[in-house]
C-alpha cells in the first residue's frame, strides 16, 4: 500500500565545525542614530565634564550607552571597569530621549587643549552567530498549504525564515517563524532545530548582550 507524502523536511541545522571567526567578520560600527546627536542633546556635557573631567587627564574615559527598544534612558557601562563609579555619576547628567528602536553610542571624555571635552561616537556591534552554521535549505510541503516553487505532484518547495532572540549567555530565548510553511509540523521542526542551536552572543563594545538573529538575511543591527 502506498503511503501519501505529507511533507519531506530537510533539517536546516547542519552540524559542522564551529565558525570561530564569523563574528569578527560581521563586527562594525553601529548605524543608528544617523547622524549622531550633538553631545548636549544626549548629556548635560558641561556638568559631566565638570564632574568627570579630572579623570580624563591621564587617559580618555569611555562609556557605552545602550538604549533598548522603548527606553528613554540608557544602560551605562564604563569600558574600563575601574571607572564604574564614574558611570554612576554620568547617569545623573544623561537627558531623556524619545523611545525608539535599539540604538547605542559611546561617550568619550578626553583632555583637550585647554580643558576636557565630551564627544559622542558610534559603538562597535557584533551580531549573534550560531556556533554551527545554519543552512537555509528548501523544505518540501504539500501544494495546497502555501504557494511556492512547484517541483512535483502534490509538493512545493519553500524556505522557512525565522527570528531567534539570543540571550547574553548565548542561549535561545525564543524562536519566531517569519514566513510560515503552511504546515504546523514543518514550522515546529524548524523552531525545534533552532531552539537546540548554540550561539556566540551579540556584543556591544565588547560586552555580551541580548539580541536578534535572523535566518536567510542579515540580522538586525543597531
Amino acid at each position: 500500500m502506498r503511503r501519501s507524502i505529507a511533507a519531506a523536511v530537510i533539517v536546516i541545522a547542519s552540524l559542522l565545525p564551529p565558525r570561530l571567526h564569523a563574528q569578527a567578520d560581521d563586527c562594525g560600527e553601529t548605524m543608528y542614530p544617523t547622524p549622531l546627536p550633538t553631545p548636549s542633546a544626549l548629556v548635560d556635557s558641561a556638568q559631566a565634564v565638570a564632574s568627570l573631567g579630572q579623570l580624563a587627564v591621564a587617559k580618555p574615559v569611555l562609556f557605552s550607552l545602550m538604549f533598548k527598544p522603548g527606553d528613554s534612558l540608557p544602560q551605562i557601562r564604563p569600558l574600563d571597569k575601574s571607572d564604574s563609579t564614574a558611570a554612576v555619576t554620568l547617569r545623573n547628567f544623561v537627558r531623556r530621549q524619545r523611545p525608539a528602536d535599539f540604538w547605542a553610542v559611546r561617550v568619550r571624555i578626553a583632555a583637550g587643549a585647554n580643558a576636557p571635552a565630551l564627544t559622542l561616537e558610534h559603538s562597535t556591534y557584533c551580531p549573534p552567530v550560531p556556533r554551527y552554521p545554519i543552512s537555509n535549505r528548501p523544505i518540501l510541503v504539500p501544494t495546497q498549504n502555501l504557494p511556492g516553487e512547484r517541483i512535483g505532484q502534490g509538493l512545493r518547495m519553500i524556505v522557512v525564515h525565522a527570528e531567534v532572540l539570543v540571550a547574553a549567555n548565548g542561549r535561545v530565548i525564543r524562536v519566531r517563524i517569519l514566513e510560515p510553511s503552511g504546515s504546523p509540523r514543518t514550522d515546529y521542526e524548524v523552531s525545534r532545530d533552532l531552539r537546540r542551536q548554540h550561539f556566540q552572543p551579540a556584543r556591544l563594545d565588547g560586552e555580551p548582550i541580548e539580541a536578534l538573529y535572523r535566518t536567510g538575511e542579515n540580522s538586525p543591527r543597531p
